[in-house]
């Protein structure tokens, strides 16, 4: 039974882990993407100073 809990929380653990960098990640895509429509958008804007 003891074996059986221990697996358990490492698969926990490692899951936690494992959503922690994938969250992460698509954050660092969402604001990659962000910046990309930004710029698209300021770019098709007529040139002024902001």
């Amino acid at each position: 039974m003891g074996s059986i809990k221990t697996k358990d929380e490492s698969n926990r653990q490692w899951s936690y882990s494992t959503n922690k960098s994938l969250a992460l990640s698509s954050t660092y895509n969402l604001l990659q993407l962000t910046s990309k429509v930004y710029r698209l958008f300021y770019s098709t804007l007529p040139s002024r100073t902001i």
